[in-house]
């Protein structure tokens, strides 16, 4: 009788941790990968599969929240309204906490901090900032902080589907420069010689989950995951984005100063790191403007409340 009862109670046991890894939440995360190094993109090696920061950040965010997560590649321009329709339960693309968006939909807290590199051609000598362009066209991708800024000072400027196609232009000489975020500078443009940064990065902004109108049991679990997987006393600064191997801390400085001190991010494992490395490092280079969490309070507070 004793072995009987023993029996049923470990196959009662087992039966609970079959439910409980079946019933695991998904948190389904939707972004557009065509383009879209180094933040998520089809790994080289093995196309059916997704790299980059942002998708590394995913996983630790779904570990940190007891869910798993599953990859909904989407298309940029109708990311809002997938999120609208259900067809995922948040976005983590790369999206700045607009006063348009924020009428269709709910933010997160920052998880990253962006500046803006404007890119011309190597034998460019006309043009040194932004404002050398009102006579000339400037690449982008469309409804982004780029496009926005140059749409304000009235700026010529052309939309394009992905970098490739804009940094291609620029070469060929369709375009006069291109206006992308840094880190899409350095994966797309940085190492090509017949390129060159314009100027020091610019225009600080930032990049936020995307969340369901309404749903703050949703917003106040990401923010904790947020904070959990980056800590209370890490940097968020553009150089980290580029590097999902390791996370980048520097005082403030230009982007080619050496010497920068890297840690291992928390979601790090050893396994994994020489991975990422083969396509981070390469980018992984420190820029003006980063913002430490544990320093500029103020700055800070602005920041993870959406109002910088």
């Amino acid at each position: 009788m004793r072995k009987l009862l023993n029996l049923v109670c470990l196959s009662f046991a087992g039966l609970l941790c079959l439910t409980s890894v079946s019933a695991q939440q998904v948190l389904r995360w939707g972004a557009d990968p065509s383009g879209g190094a180094p933040y998520v993109f089809n790994d080289p090696n093995h196309p059916d599969q997704y790299i980059g920061y942002e998708k590394e950040m995913v996983d630790a965010m779904a570990a940190a929240m007891g869910r798993k997560p599953e990859f909904v590649p989407s298309d940029w321009e109708t990311l809002v309204s997938a999120l609208q329709r259900g067809s995922f339960d948040v976005i983590v693309n790369g999206l700045e906490p607009t006063t348009d968006r924020a009428k269709q939909i709910d933010f997160s807290n920052a998880y990253y901090v962006f500046e803006l590199q404007l890119t011309i051609r190597s034998d460019e000598e006309r043009i040194r900032t932004l404002a050398d362009c009102h006579n000339r066209v400037v690449g982008t991708l469309g409804n982004t902080a780029a496009s926005r800024l140059m749409q304000k000072d009235g700026i010529p400027w052309r939309g394009y589907p992905d970098p490739v196609a804009a940094y291609r232009d620029l070469e060929l000489k369709r375009i006069d420069a291109v206006l992308m975020d840094v880190p899409m500078e350095m994966y797309y443009a940085r190492a090509n010689p017949k390129l060159k940064p314009a100027g020091e990065p610019f225009a600080r902004g930032t990049y936020n989950v995307g969340l369901p109108k309404g749903d703050e049991k949703l917003k106040t679990d990401v923010n904790a995951a947020i904070d959990v997987v980056f800590g209370t006393s890490v940097s968020i600064c553009a150089e980290a984005i580029p590097s999902a191997a390791i996370k980048m801390t520097s005082t403030r400085s230009s982007r080619d100063t050496e010497g920068l001190r890297a840690t291992r991010a928390p979601f790090n494992s050893p396994r994994r790191n020489s991975r990422r490395r083969a396509w981070t490092e390469p980018y992984a280079r420190p820029i003006s403007g980063c913002l430490a969490r544990s320093t500029h309070d103020d700055e800070r507070k602005a920041i993870k409340s959406g109002s910088a």
